[in-house]
């Protein structure tokens, strides 16, 4: 038996592996601590879309969906043809004056390497695969819960 602990929205959520095997050779849970599940999802916690797979490289810092809040970097929901550093955040100079508009364009350069394209940013990241860079602007666009990855 394999005991793995994982955080979800700061709290820990305990999964019980038994050795099983799905087809694709992923191991199977075969139970969960059922309060780390509800103690996540008390009110308070990021909004179920924050948790989405591919805002996952996002997610330590921003949250997005109904409900979602500035953190440690501001709330993302409905950026997408909004200007850079307009929402209810403490942006840094660099941000605030860099006068872009989150467009896919845009989006699609600042994901891929974000100090180069708005130097002097205190965001921490160096960027997406391009592989992920387009299902993250569609996610931006429209964020839906997708917990399967």
């Amino acid at each position: 038996m394999t005991l793995a602990v994982l955080l979800v929205a700061g709290a820990s959520l305990a999964v019980i592996f038994d050795g099983s095997r799905a087809a694709d050779d992923s191991p199977v849970a075969t139970s969960t601590d059922r309060e780390a599940v509800q103690a996540a999802a008390k009110p308070g916690s990021p909004p179920q879309e924050t948790f989405a797979r591919v805002f996952e490289a996002c997610a330590h810092c921003h949250q997005i969906g109904d409900g979602a809040r500035a953190t440690n970097g501001p709330a993302l929901t409905g950026i997408v043809g909004k200007p850079v550093a307009s929402t209810d955040y403490p942006y840094s100079a660099a941000m605030r004056t860099s006068g872009l508009i989150w467009n896919e364009a845009t989006l699609r350069d600042f994901l891929a390497d974000p100090a180069e394209i708005v130097p002097g940013s205190r965001m921490r990241f160096d960027g997406l695969p391009e592989g992920d860079i387009g299902p993250m602007i569609e996610f931006l666009k429209n964020p839906v819960s997708d917990t399967s990855g």
